[in-house]
């Protein structure tokens, strides 16, 4: 899931957004993906256990939501598919 397009920072916040914030929401993750692929809306920013998600022209924007000194991170909207298609 990780792949050579994403940092290592970029990989673990990625893979914990999919397994505790998203993992059994099917339809957000089908939002998610139809959007970054551009077909469909763009979601409303998305609060979960430990990340708000939203999405940029540029990709998959995770915010921690408990520790403000963290600096979001951008997950490359291919990359951010991917990982939503491996989950799905």
């Amino acid at each position: 899931m990780s792949g050579a397009d994403l940092t290592a920072e970029q990989a673990e916040w990625l893979a914990d957004w999919l397994a505790s914030d998203i993992a059994g929401d099917a339809a957000a993750r089908a939002a998610f993906a139809a959007a970054l692929a551009g077909d469909g809306p763009t979601p409303a920013r998305r609060i979960g256990n430990l990340y708000a998600a939203s999405l940029s022209e540029d990709g998959l924007l995770l915010e921690n939501i408990h520790d403000d000194d963290l600096a979001p991170v951008l997950i490359p909207a291919p990359a951010a598919r991917r990982a939503l298609a491996d989950k799905g």
